[in-house]
């Protein structure tokens, strides 16, 4: 059995910052866990009240941070916390016409913090990409205790290498992500399910080449 070193269970980025700088600094031995949920029954996202750390650890829970900050309907953006629900995103800018796009098929329980740490993809992703598809913008506490935002509302918010990208699937293990600027969708005009059958596998791979293509 193991005991956990300590737990941060903070809703300030300052506070987060002073503690990754003090044990990067001080005391280097003693790693950080962070502790986020992202719906999944593998790899560190996993069990949200379960998540424990070994000896010399210590956690950083994220469920706290779960406000929506900032939506821009005109430049198509929600700026929020890594605790919010993924549904609740789409719940939030409905009434405006908008919807986040990627589901990992658990969006109900899911949060962004952990489908932006495992740069999950789900039902969705043939069409509209992986949860990096759809990130513009991070902040980041780093391991020195530094805050920096990486990304924009623009295209040309961070021009040169995708550093970005870098973060999105890293696990937390480079980064503490505690805000999230997110791409936007319009909502379809309807939505039907469609149960169609083929004769053959091979038929139904050229009707939906067919469709990509049209």
């Amino acid at each position: 059995r193991y005991s956990r070193t300590g737990a941060v269970l903070e809703r300030q980025l300052d506070i987060l910052g002073q503690c990754d700088f003090y044990f990067y600094r001080r005391v280097r031995h003693i790693r950080a866990v962070q502790r986020r949920w992202n719906g999944r029954a593998d790899g560190p996202e996993h069990a949200l009240h379960g998540t424990i750390a070994l000896a010399r650890h210590f956690l950083e829970p994220l469920a706290r941070f779960m406000r929506i900050l900032d939506i821009d309907p005109a430049a198509r953006t929600a700026r929020l916390q890594p605790g919010v629900r993924n549904l609740a995103i789409s719940e939030a800018v409905a009434p405006l016409g908008l919807y986040y796009a990627p589901d990992p098929s658990s969006q109900i329980a899911c949060s962004i913090g952990g489908n932006v740490a495992e740069n999950s993809g789900g039902a969705h992703c043939l069409k509209h990409g992986f949860t990096v598809n759809h990130v513009t913008g991070l902040e980041l506490v780093l391991p020195s205790g530094e805050v920096v935002e990486l990304g924009g509302k623009g295209l040309d918010a961070q021009p040169g290498p995708d550093v970005l990208g870098l973060f999105v699937g890293s696990e937390g293990t480079l980064a503490v992500v505690t805000k999230i600027l997110l791409k936007l969708l319009p909502l379809p005009p309807r939505s039907r399910t469609l149960l169609v059958p083929f004769p053959t596998l091979d038929s139904a791979a050229e009707a939906v080449a067919a469709i990509f293509q049209a």
